[in-house]
This record gives structure tokens, C-alpha cells and sequence, in this order.
């Protein structure tokens, strides 16, 4: 770590946040949707007539399955545009010290 410079450090430190706080976040979002659905399954049941047990029983599996985690968009978003924003940064990077070069002749 002593050869990390701080804004490799704060772009690591940047990196790690963004992963995490994305991780946590769509995985809520996700939750949170497959919740209302199942929610909103429930209560058509319940809207067609039928008791709340049964309707209970009937849509057990559906609740069950829509609130289960559905991770290849969860990594892709939270891990998926690191490289890229590394690889951007470091072109920027490069770039900004060969034009600066250029004046210092």
C-alpha cells in the first residue's frame, strides 16, 4: 500500500463504496419489487373472492420465488463498470502528462 499514491488511494477507497453501496441497494430494490408483487398477487386473489387463507396457501410459491435474490444483474451493475471507469481514468490520466509534456519543451 505505500506505493499507492492518494488519488489511487481515494479511487480504491471510491471503488469500494461504489461496489458495496450498489451491492446493497439493488439487492433491496430488487427485494422491495418482488415484495409488491407478491403483495399485489396476494390481493388479486383475495379481490377474486376467495378467503385470505387460501389465497395464502395459493400464492405461497410465488412469494417465496419473487422475493429470492437474482444476482447476475446485481454483480454486473455493481461490478461490471469498475474496469471501465479505471481504464477512463487512467487515459485521462495519460493523456493530461503527454500534452503537459508537450508545453515543457
Amino acid at each position: 500500500m505505500q506505493r499507492l499514491s492518494g488519488w489511487q488511494r481515494l479511487g480504491l477507497v471510491l471503488t469500494v463504496c461504489w461496489a458495496v453501496g450498489n451491492f446493497v441497494g439493488l439487492r433491496m430494490y430488487q427485494y422491495n419489487n418482488g415484495l409488491n408483487a407478491a403483495h399485489a398477487a396476494l390481493g388479486l386473489c383475495t379481490t377474486a373472492g376467495k378467503a385470505f387463507d387460501q389465497c395464502w396457501s395459493e400464492t405461497s410459491d410465488f412469494r417465496r420465488m419473487s422475493i429470492e435474490p437474482y444476482w447476475p444483474p446485481v454483480f454486473l451493475v455493481a461490478l461490471g463498470p469498475i474496469p471501465f471507469v479505471w481504464l477512463f481514468g487512467w487515459v485521462i490520466i495519460k493523456t493530461g502528462r503527454w500534452v503537459g509534456a508537450g508545453f515543457a519543451r
